[in-house]
């Protein structure tokens, strides 16, 4: 699946710091054969991967449609489409499907998100390997 995570309170925090685990979800995801994007609505993020040694599992950068969601990919040049979509804006999990993720909590060292993000990854492959073929899969987190 082609995997679009959005940056501010999704992969980082208000103060640049990265969300526990992405290094390792990304590296998961990857191996599952997985291509991840990073994409904001403040443009392309390059800073953000580069500040975070994110290279070398993010395909590309692009800038994030922030309404008329699927009309606005072709004109930001956002290819391909997301299959999957990991963002704290719900308007955006529920145009593309995805994960709904809850922004960074304290104690910041004990946020799992990350890794619910991989969970939801998961269920929707078995989803759609079992043969429910909706466009649309949201999974919400519920838990800090």
């Amino acid at each position: 699946m082609n995997i679009y995570f959005d940056v501010d309170d999704t992969l980082v925090t208000w103060d640049h710091r990265l969300r526990p685990h992405v290094h390792a979800v990304f590296e998961r995801l990857r191996h599952d054969g997985h291509a991840i994007y990073v994409w904001s609505g403040r443009g392309k993020r390059w800073e953000v991967v580069g500040r975070h040694a994110l290279g070398p599992w993010v395909v590309t950068c692009h800038e994030k449609p922030l309404e008329d969601h699927h009309a606005q990919l072709a004109v930001l040049g956002v290819n391909p489409a997301p299959d999957f979509v990991v963002d704290d804006h719900y308007a955006v999990v529920r145009a593309f499907g995805g994960y709904w993720i809850a922004p960074p909590r304290l104690p910041f060292e004990q946020d799992q998100q990350m890794w619910r993000v991989y969970d939801a990854v998961l269920r929707c492959v078995a989803h759609r390997t079992a043969g429910h073929h909706s466009d649309l899969f949201i999974a919400r987190w519920d838990q800090p």
